[in-house]
């Protein structure tokens, strides 16, 4: 016979993210991104000793997106009179899984201004933050004081923190971005409780038609999902076209 357990406070921030992010209904596009160059840019840091994840190209190239198209990089704050925030500065939030009280949790990694940063800057954040236990990572410190907070007041808290639209964006991220590394799985709905989210797949290679011949490639399917009370679709296909663009012909350093 099953029987209540306690819910895991390692597991409570995203209990808390989840009861606000209720308030946003999004609305998913999805594209399929060609990494040849991202592959051959990996292939020239691999020579010179350094690994850069496909999350680190994919986040530069949505920041560098998201900053040609500012009037997106924007967040409503829902009241009886709706306002729109627009934020002057790009913030990425990526979500990986990690070891928290002995269990797995999605925890983030905070990322600012990664349309001003090089690649190599925006790895090594990645790399600190995957590589450091959950314990002893200044970045995660908020989330170790709201895991010990009893869920009432943790709630009341996170509330709190992201009710402005400004700590919203510094906390949740202008974007946020997370990877499945399943190659079974070619796409996951994010849910969202800011304007803009992506999901990328596990890069598999893939058949595709150029020039009119079929030539196999590494490909990617990127699952953008946004707040349609933010902005329109018309909007938010041009970020994720853009993101995509940067990744296909990848020219950064």
């Amino acid at each position: 016979m099953g029987q209540y357990v306690a819910f895991p406070k390692a597991r409570s921030h995203i209990h808390h993210f989840m009861r606000q992010a209720r308030k946003v209904a999004p609305i998913q596009m999805i594209a399929t991104v060609d990494l040849t160059r991202v592959r051959q840019a990996q292939r020239r840091h691999r020579a010179q000793g350094v690994h850069v994840s496909v999350s680190s190209f994919a986040v530069k190239a949505a920041a560098l997106a998201l900053a040609k198209y500012p009037e997106a990089n924007i967040t409503v704050r829902r009241s009886l009179r709706p306002r729109v925030y627009q934020h002057d500065a790009v913030n990425c939030l990526m979500l990986f899984d990690k070891q928290v009280d002995g269990g797995a949790a999605v925890v983030s990694a905070r990322i600012p201004g990664p349309d001003r940063m090089d690649l190599l800057a925006i790895q090594e954040i990645v790399d600190h933050y995957r590589a450091t236990p959950y314990e002893d990572n200044d970045g995660l410190r908020d989330l170790r004081t709201l895991h010990r907070l009893p869920f009432w007041l943790g709630r009341i808290v996170y509330r709190s923190v992201t009710r402005h639209p400004r700590r919203r964006a510094e906390v949740e991220g202008s974007f946020t971005f997370t990877r499945i590394n399943q190659p079974r799985v070619i796409a996951a709905l994010p849910q969202i409780n800011n304007t803009l989210g992506l999901v990328g797949s596990a890069t598999v290679d893939t058949p595709v038609v150029r020039d009119g011949r079929v030539v196999v490639r590494p490909a990617m399917h990127l699952v953008l999902a946004f707040d349609h009370d933010a902005i329109d679709g018309t909007l938010a296909a041009k970020f994720l076209d853009e993101t995509c663009r940067i990744l296909d012909d990848w020219n950064q350093p």
